[in-house]
C-alpha cells in the first residue's frame, strides 16, 4: 500500500506540475536581424518561434507595428512599412492586416485552419524607413526589438543589426525590461559591421527588449531635399487633403450658388388689402417659408378657418377638443388642392374629425396628406430646393472627408473627426435657431429667447474661448493634421450652410413674396395707419373674416385680430361677443377662439409625436523606444 500510494502522490504532483506548463503558450525564440542600407531603409527579418497549445494561438499569431516614430528634433513623423514574405515552418503562409491605434496588425495564419499543438516558426520580413535620426555629427538608430506589447513571455531574444561594407558603430547601448525601464539583462558585441544583441534571461509578459547603434557620419546617405519633401507629404497628407477639400467644396458652393441660389431682387412692397390672386392661406404660408416651417401646421390651421370661413366646415371648441364639422355645401372644384385633401380626410357633409391627443395619429395623417398635396402641385414654381447641386457637393464633400480619414490611419481620427463634426452641427444649428429667433417678423418673445440665447452663447465664448484656443494650439503645434480633420468639420458646416443657402425664389415666386409682404404689412400696421391707406376697405366682420386665415398663415393674427375688436367695440360697444356663424363655443372674444383654435393643432401634434462624444548620443533612452516596437500575440 505504501508503494501504491508513493507512485499515486508522484503522478499527481506531475499532473499539477508537469502538465501544465508543457499547455503554455510561449516565445520559445525571437530573432530579429535589422539590415541598414546605405540610404537609411532598414529590411527587418523576425524569425519568431511559438509554442502553441490552441489556447490564443489556435491559427497563427499577430505582429503589431508601430507607424509612427520621433524624429531628431522630437516631432511626431509617419513611417514607411511594406511587407516582403510571411512564412511558417520555411513555408510561404497566408497573412492579412488590418489598422490600429498608430499602427498596424499583421495575422498571420488562415482563419479557416487550425495549427497543431507543438513548436512553429513564423518568420516576417518587411521594409521600413524614417528610422534613422540624423543630427549634425552622427547618426542613430534606436531599434525597438521586441516591442513590450507581446502577450507571451520569451525565453530567448537575439538581434543582429547588419550596416552597409565596411562601417562599424561608434557606440552602443540596449535596455530590457517594461516600457521606460534600463535594464541590462543582455550582451552585446560587436564583429565588423554586425552588432550582435542576445537576451541574458527570459523576457516576461509586457517586457521587451531595445538596441541603438551610433553611426559616424558618412556612413549613410543624408535624405535629399526632394525625400525630404515627399516625407513632409507624409507626414501632413491628412492636412493636405483636409484643407485642399475645404477649399475645393467651399469654391464648389460658391459658385454653384452664385448660379442658381441668389434670391432676385426685392421689389417695392405696397400695403394691399386682398391676397395674391390664386394663392390660399395655406399656400401662402408654404411661399413664405420657402416650404413647410415647423412641420407645417400653421398652414394647416389657416386652411381649416378659410374653410370655415367659405362654408365648407363649422368650428366647435369643447375645451378639451376642437371639432370640425362638414356642412353640406358641396364641394367646389375650384377649392385649392390642399383644402380638398383636408375636406375629403374630414369626410362627406354631416361628418366630424376631432382635434385632440386621442385622435393625434389622425391628425398627423390629415397633415402629411395635406403637405403631399401642395407640395406635388406647387414644387419648384416659386422656388427651387436646388437640390441636385447640393447632392453633388455632399458626394464632393464625402470624397475629401473619407480620403482625410483614411490616409490618416489612425482610429482615433476617426472619434476626433466626429467631434469636431458634432460640434459644427451643432454650432450651426444654434445660428440658425438664433437667426430665426431674431428675425425681424419674429414675435417679442422670440427675440428675447434670441437675445438671452446669444448672450449665453457669447459668455461661453469669453469663458471657455481661450482654453479651446489652447487646446487647439496645442493639438496644432504637436500634430499638425489635426488641422486636416479640422477642415474636414469644416467641410460638414459649409454643407449645412449651403444646404440652407441653395434655394431660392422663382421670379414668379419673389413677385408673389413680395405682394405677401404687402398684405402682412396691412394686417400688422396701426389702425390709424390703415385708415390712411388709401382705396383700404372699412373694417367689418367679413372683412376681418376674409383675410384672418390669411393673417393666421403670416403669424399676425394677434395684431389682425386686436385691430378688429378695437374696431367693434367703438361700432357696437361690445368686443367680447363677437362670434362668427360658423364658430361655436365657450369663449369670450376673436382673440380667444381664434388662439383656442390655432394653438390647438399645433399643441396636439406636440403631444402625439415621439420625442426624442544639444544633441548628444542618447543609446535609446529606455526600453520600448525608438523606432520598430509594438507587440503581437496569438489568435
Amino acid at each position: 500500500m505504501t508503494t501504491t500510494f508513493a507512485r499515486f502522490l508522484a503522478l499527481f504532483f506531475f499532473l499539477v506540475t508537469v502538465l501544465p506548463a508543457s499547455a503554455e503558450e510561449f516565445i520559445v525564440s525571437y530573432d530579429s536581424t535589422i539590415t541598414i542600407a546605405k540610404n537609411g531603409e532598414l529590411t527587418v527579418t523576425e524569425t519568431i518561434k511559438a509554442r502553441a497549445e490552441g489556447d490564443r494561438i489556435k491559427h497563427g499569431i499577430y505582429r503589431d507595428f508601430p507607424l509612427y516614430t520621433l524624429d531628431a528634433d522630437g516631432k511626431l513623423t509617419k513611417v514607411g512599412f511594406n511587407i516582403v514574405s510571411v512564412k511558417r515552418d520555411g513555408a510561404v503562409e497566408y497573412w492579412d492586416t488590418k489598422w490600429i491605434d498608430g499602427g498596424i496588425r499583421i495575422y498571420v495564419g488562415d482563419a479557416d485552419r487550425l495549427l497543431t499543438k507543438g513548436d512553429h516558426v513564423f518568420q516576417i520580413t518587411y521594409t521600413t524607413d524614417r528610422q534613422i535620426r540624423h543630427f549634425d555629427t552622427y547618426d542613430e538608430l534606436t531599434w525597438n526589438v521586441t516591442g513590450t506589447g507581446w502577450e507571451f513571455p520569451m525565453r530567448d531574444v537575439s538581434a543582429t543589426i547588419l550596416l552597409p561594407e565596411g562601417a562599424s558603430p561608434s557606440e552602443t547601448a540596449f535596455f530590457t525590461g517594461p516600457l521606460g525601464a534600463v535594464g541590462k539583462d543582455a550582451n552585446v558585441r560587436v564583429e565588423g559591421n554586425k552588432t550582435i544583441l542576445t537576451s541574458t534571461r527570459p523576457l516576461s509578459k509586457g517586457e521587451g527588449m531595445t538596441v541603438a547603434v551610433k553611426l559616424p557620419k558618412g556612413v549613410l546617405v543624408t535624405p535629399s531635399t526632394a525625400l525630404q519633401s515627399e516625407w513632409w507629404i507624409r507626414d501632413h497628407n491628412t492636412m493636405i487633403i483636409g484643407c485642399v477639400g475645404l477649399l475645393v467644396v467651399l469654391a464648389y458652393y460658391f459658385k454653384a450658388w452664385h448660379a442658381v441660389g441668389r434670391d432676385p431682387a426685392a421689389g417695392i412692397v405696397v400695403p394691399r388689402w386682398d391676397p395674391p390672386e390664386g394663392i390660399s392661406p395655406g399656400l401662402m404660408n408654404y411661399i413664405d417659408h420657402q416650404g413647410f416651417e415647423e412641420d407645417g401646421w400653421t398652414a394647416v390651421s389657416a386652411s381649416a378657418l378659410d374653410l370655415a370661413v367659405k362654408g365648407y366646415v363649422e368650428i366647435e371648441n369643447l375645451d378639451d377638443a376642437i371639432v370640425m364639422h362638414r356642412t353640406h355645401k358641396q364641394m367646389d372644384d375650384s377649392l385649392p388642392v390642399g383644402q380638398k385633401t383636408l375636406l375629403t380626410t374630414i369626410g362627406p357633409p354631416g361628418h366630424g374629425f376631432i382635434i385632440n391627443e386621442d385622435n393625434g395619429e389622425a391628425v398627423q395623417k390629415i397633415g402629411e396628406r395635406f403637405f403631399t398635396a401642395v407640395e406635388k402641385e406647387h414644387r419648384d414654381r416659386y422656388f427651387r430646393s436646388n437640390d441636385i447641386y447640393v447632392v453633388v457637393g455632399f458626394l464632393l464633400s464625402a470624397v475629401f472627408v473619407i480620403g482625410t480619414i483614411y490616409f490618416s490611419k489612425h482610429p482615433d481620427d476617426i472619434g476626433a473627426f466626429l467631434i469636431v463634426a458634432y460640434g459644427c452641427v451643432k454650432i450651426t444649428s444654434l445660428v440658425i435657431w438664433v437667426r430665426k429667433l431674431l428675425h425681424p417678423r419674429a414675435s417679442l418673445k422670440n427675440k428675447l429667447g434670441g437675445i438671452v440665447l446669444l448672450s449665453l452663447l457669447a459668455y461661453g465664448i469669453i469663458a471657455y474661448g481661450g482654453y479651446i484656443i489652447g487646446a487647439v494650439w496645442f493639438e496644432i503645434t504637436h500634430d499638425p493634421n489635426s488641422i486636416g480633420l479640422g477642415a474636414a468639420g469644416l467641410i460638414v458646416l459649409i454643407n449645412l450652410l449651403f444646404f440652407s443657402l441653395m434655394g431660392a425664389p422663382t421670379p414668379l415666386g419673389r413677385k408673389i413674396m413680395d405682394e405677401i409682404e404687402g398684405l402682412r404689412l396691412y394686417l400688422r400696421v396701426a389702425e390709424k395707419d390703415r385708415m390712411n391707406m388709401q382705396g383700404a376697405p372699412t373694417m367689418s366682420p367679413q372683412h376681418f373674416e376674409t383675410l384672418l386665415p390669411y393673417a393666421v398663415a403670416l403669424n399676425v393674427e394677434e395684431p389682425w385680430t386686436e385691430a378688429f375688436e378695437r374696431w367693434f367695440s367703438k361700432a357696437t360697444e361690445d368686443s367680447e361677443n363677437y362670434v362668427p356663424g360658423w364658430y361655436y363655443g365657450l369663449v369670450k372674444g376673436p382673440s380667444d377662439w381664434i388662439g383656442a383654435f390655432s394653438s390647438s393643432v399645433a399643441s396636439t401634434i406636440s403631444a402625439t409625436i415621439p420625442q426624442s462624444s544639444s544633441s548628444s548620443f542618447s543609446g535609446g533612452g529606455f526600453s520600448g523606444s525608438g523606432g520598430g516596437g509594438g507587440g503581437g500575440g496569438g489568435w
